[in-house]
């Protein structure tokens, strides 16, 4: 028979992550509850629990600096940060005019005749552009800061606890969803990877609050509650001019990729 027993608290959700990447690599099932004191670690069979005792004392016994069962940098998690911070370097070498008329939707206000001419790849790459600092603008930079850093933070979990093919898979539906949906709202003069950012996070929120079970995901109610809070704030125009249909469609669409992984995720096997 199997059981379910507490074995620890975790302190926070960047514990908690790490925690469960580890136990799922060992293939030991396990339940993750949020509380007021902190992330609770259930494990669900009885020979696993000295095991998860073990790691559980040198997680909260190891440095900020030195933190064990770190999630490891997925290739195409990457493959994109670099692609992106390469292309916003060029354009400070000259080349931004070359790289928006042949990365952008189109090179027009209106409509996407080059797409329609062929060149499909516009559909997704705005997604690799991001707005350039200047002395005028110099907040332009936490543009590209903002996304690396979540990309940076959600990437490596999916790669690391699915695969590399699976997380390139979301990246480009997701892109391609946002990027059309946004284009049908203001036209194509539009960029950044916001809109992805929102769905990798849509995705992962859905599978940790309805297939925890299956796949140990942990997405806080706090963190939740930030990126909704702040998709709001971006709606009232107090932060620039924002891709908002892109954010909000890019977080259902990740929620609907969610749902349907989580029909078809198997069951985890009991052990006695």
């Amino acid at each position: 028979m199997s059981s379910s027993q507490k074995v620890g608290i975790l302190p926070d959700a960047k514990a908690a992550e790490q925690f469960a990447y580890f136990l799922n690599r060992q293939g030991i099932e396990h339940e993750l509850k949020e509380t007021n004191e902190g992330i609770e670690v259930y494990i669900h069979h009885s020979a696993h629990i000295p095991i998860a005792l073990k790691a559980l004392e040198e997680v909260n016994g190891a440095s900020k600096e030195a933190v064990i069962h770190k999630i490891p940098l997925g290739p195409m998690t990457l493959f994109f940060i670099t692609l992106c911070v390469s292309l916003y370097v060029l354009q400070y070498l000259g080349l931004q005019e070359l790289i928006y008329n042949s990365l952008m939707m189109s090179k027009h206000y209106y409509g996407i005749q080059e797409i329609n001419n062929g060149q499909i790849w516009r559909l997704l790459t705005p997604i690799f552009l991001h707005s350039p600092a200047s002395l005028q603008h110099p907040e332009n930079i936490l543009h590209i800061v903002f996304n690396m850093m979540w990309l940076y933070q959600l990437g490596p979990v999916i790669e690391a606890n699915e695969d590399s093919k699976r997380f390139v898979l979301l990246v480009v539906v997701i892109g391609l969803v946002s990027n059309y949906a946004q284009y049908l709202s203001s036209g194509p003069a539009f960029f950044g990877m916001s809109g992805v950012i929102y769905g990798l996070l849509g995705y992962l929120w859905y599978l940790s609050q309805f297939a925890r079970h299956k796949t140990s995901y942990y997405v806080s109610k706090q963190l939740m509650l930030f990126m909704v809070v702040w998709l709001l704030v971006c709606f009232t125009g107090w932060v620039g001019n924002i891709a908002n249909t892109a954010h909000v469609v890019g977080l259902l669409t990740g929620i609907i990729f969610g749902a349907l992984a989580a029909s078809i995720w198997p069951e985890p096997k009991h052990q006695n």
